[in-house]
């Protein structure tokens, strides 16, 4: 019996539920986005309440399936475009120190913790790409506003 405790013990501390509950009763939650298969990163938010089945469903579901029961996120950066996003390869080097296997960062599954230093530097990466993109997007707009003011004279 002792046995199918720790078993049960073991397999309640890899659902998703259980790992997002007690870390955010541990303190600050980022969660940091990558879509299967596009090989980069695109997002980090702070996770700014409990798992409470009581919220509305919105974005949980796939293919009909419930991921988790919902929880409030805060986007704090965001790529708005499909094909952006900062590269794996920029983090390729990069070790999760917390993956008994040792595997690179860029091989983390689904609410598979990754260790603080790390974590910010990815959330850094993205922070930047996503202002540098900002900035350019701004400045062409100046541009063209100029040029639309030139062609009206």
């Amino acid at each position: 019996n002792n046995n199918n405790n720790n078993n049960n013990n073991n397999n309640e501390n890899l659902n998703p539920c259980y790992i997002l509950s007690k870390a955010f009763d541990d303190g600050k939650v980022i969660l940091i986005f990558s879509v299967n298969g596009c090989k980069s990163w695109q997002a980090w938010a702070e996770m700014t309440s409990k798992i409470d089945i009581n919220l509305p469903l919105s974005y949980s579901k796939i293919s009909g399936k419930v991921m988790s029961p919902p929880f409030r996120l805060e986007w704090k950066f965001k790529f708005e475009r499909t094909g952006e996003g900062v590269a794996h390869e920029l983090t390729s080097d990069l070790i999760n120190i917390l993956d008994s296997g040792g595997r690179a960062i860029n091989q983390s599954r689904n609410c598979q913790e990754i260790d603080e230093q790390n974590g910010q530097l990815i959330c850094k990466l993205i922070t930047q790409a996503i202002i540098r993109i900002e900035k350019q997007n701004y400045e062409e707009k100046k541009k063209r506003s100029l040029f639309e003011a030139e062609d009206s004279i």
